[in-house]
């Protein structure tokens, strides 16, 4: 069993690892070449980025939805934009929390160290052509 000072420690590595300094963008095809070396963490990082892309995707559905809903209530034009633009928000926070429980049980994330995945990967990257990147690169 991890004590404190063990998801101290891991939790500074994973900030320098993180955060430490910029790194250029990652492709699948950078993530394929990582699983060569690394093929449980690989498989690992693939089903956390899947499992990102469902939390983001079911927090927009219900953000437009939630934004139609509310936009339909009142009578004026201003408050129809108000209504749908708070509804929208709201709607998103909800549909986000309540999607990632969900993305949490089926995609089986509660089985994998997700900090320690993302340091292995980030480290692997720094080493193998990932270091150095520019603030533009990211836009």
């Amino acid at each position: 069993m991890d004590t404190v000072s063990d998801k101290w420690k891991s939790w500074q590595r994973f900030s320098n690892a993180v955060y430490g300094e910029r790194v250029k963008p990652w492709s699948s095809s950078d993530i394929d070449r990582f699983a060569k070396v690394y093929p449980q963490a690989a498989k690992d990082l693939r089903t956390m980025r899947s499992a990102g892309v469902w939390c983001v995707g079911g927090a927009v559905a219900t953000a437009g939805s939630g934004a139609a809903f509310f936009f339909s209530r009142p009578g004026t034009l201003n408050g129809k934009l108000i209504s749908g633009a708070l509804g929208a928000v709201a709607s998103y926070v909800v549909g986000y929390l309540g999607t990632t429980n969900v993305v949490c049980y089926t995609h089986q994330l509660y089985k994998i160290d997700q900090y320690k995945v993302q340091i292995q990967f980030m480290e692997w990257w720094k080493e193998n052509g990932g270091r150095g990147g520019k603030p533009w690169e990211y836009w």
